[in-house]
């Protein structure tokens, strides 16, 4: 979270943000823009210094950058491997979806099945839904749909003993 100069609102970092060195120097930068812009005589307000602005707070959103996890939501579903977690990682509004899943129940996840496995949070969910082909255990594939409300789906998966393995590997634009 960014907080402004008392005057023309040039944003600078807090010290609470991911680089802890920063703060200090952007904060005198803008400290200093402000006073250049005061001695050239420049009105708070002025159309132009207002587009640069709002085109910093669009750069600075677009470098927001977060990860989570996907909840798995139904039992027959769970982490492949500790190494492989299932989760989301998102740099602007480029999401990244990736990890293992594994099905230990056989055949539940058949030809004909739609299966809601999980839920990921709010911030990385696609504005419409996002459907892929990805790899499964062996030469088998499956589809993997992520709902817009969050759902994380799996279908058409063939039949397979119990322990088979599902990776995901996805990228969309956040909504």
């Amino acid at each position: 979270m960014s907080l402004v100069t008392p005057k023309y609102s040039i944003p600078y970092l807090t010290p609470g943000d991911k680089m802890l060195d920063i703060p200090a120097v952007d904060k005198q930068q803008s400290l200093r823009i402000e006073s250049l812009l005061e001695t050239a005589n420049v009105p708070p307000g002025n159309p132009d210094l207002n587009d640069v602005l709002a085109r910093l707070n669009q750069l600075e959103a677009l470098t927001y950058q977060s990860s989570g996890v996907m909840t798995f939501t139904n039992s027959n579903f769970e982490v492949y491997s500790a190494r492989q977690t299932v989760g989301v990682f998102r740099f602007g509004k480029v999401v990244y979806f990736a990890g293992s899943i594994r099905c230990v129940t056989a055949n539940y996840l058949d030809v004909t099945s739609d299966r809601v496995i999980g839920t990921i949070p709010a911030e990385f969910r696609p504005a419409q839904y996002f459907g892929g082909v990805m790899q499964g255990s062996g030469t088998s594939k499956f589809y993997l749909r992520v709902e817009s409300d969050g759902r994380v789906i799996a279908s058409r998966a063939g039949t397979h003993n119990n322990n088979y393995w599902m990776s995901t590997g996805a990228t969309w634009l956040a909504a």
